[in-house]
């Protein structure tokens, strides 16, 4: 995501961009001409904010601004419903272009579930573990009265936040920068499964996804379930933390691309 000229958390993305094309082709692009091609397409275009994508297939390189969607205020006053996808990606640590996958993604998301049309859908694994969602990372607010343990929402009288293992799970840029977020407002984040029988046991009162172009972005419903994640003071406190850092990164980096 580009930010008044700055691409936010950009050696982030190219850390992951290293490790997923190490991975597939045993070579990684070259960052510096990947910082002169970048900053060449943003003035060629007058980018000031939008979203850069950069695709490599091991030999050659593409950057293109690319179609974007920041969801609106309202999104954020009242959440946004989302679906379940039955999918297990082989290798989440990397992030590749599959026709299935986008494919079985975008039917699911042409759905209109009891609470509207979905959003995003979350993915659900053979053990129904909700690991992640299509394009976000996942995180969960357990449920509960006050008290000591992760299952009462708290932990050492701290605010407990749950997300899949990092095993699971594509490592998201925002994801990282979220449980910093998390950290400063004095929460604890755990990483464990949260599975689709725990949201419909009521052992989760709240679901947010994390995403370059959206942020932290409350969840209202996962399919019939409801979730008033949107008023929640912890989910709201973590929203507030994150733009910190966003505003702190877009500050701090902003002469590197001048």
């Amino acid at each position: 995501r580009v930010i008044d000229g700055v691409p936010l958390f950009w050696e982030d993305h190219l850390d992951r961009l290293d490790g997923s094309a190490r991975a597939v082709f045993g070579v990684a692009p070259d960052r510096d001409r990947l910082r002169r091609e970048f900053r060449d397409l943003v003035r060629g275009l007058s980018l000031g904010s939008g979203n850069v994508r950069i695709v490599t297939d091991g030999r050659r390189l593409l950057l293109h601004a690319n179609r974007h969607f920041y969801p609106p205020e309202d999104f954020y006053v009242r959440g946004v419903p989302v679906g379940l996808l039955d999918w297990e990606r082989p290798d989440p640590q990397v992030k590749a272009v599959r026709a299935d996958y986008r494919a079985a993604v975008a039917r699911k998301l042409a759905e209109t579930g009891p609470h509207g049309p979905y959003f995003e859908t979350l993915l659900r694994a053979g053990d129904g573990c909700l690991a992640e969602g299509s394009r976000t990372s996942a995180f969960f607010l357990p449920a509960g009265a006050e008290g000591t343990d992760a299952a009462a929402g708290r932990q050492d009288g701290r605010p407990v936040v749950l997300t899949a293992p990092l095993s699971r799970v594509l490592a998201g840029v925002t994801r990282r920068h979220v449980l910093r977020a998390v950290a400063l407002t004095g929460g604890v984040v755990l990483e464990a499964p949260t599975t689709d029988r725990d949201l419909a046991q009521g052992r989760i009162r709240g679901v947010f996804l994390t995403g370059t172009s959206i942020g932290t972005l409350p969840v209202s419903a996962v399919e019939a379930m409801p979730f008033p994640t949107a008023a929640d003071p912890f989910f709201q406190a973590i929203r507030r933390a994150y733009q910190r850092l966003v505003d702190d990164m877009i500050r701090n980096t902003r002469e590197d691309f001048e």
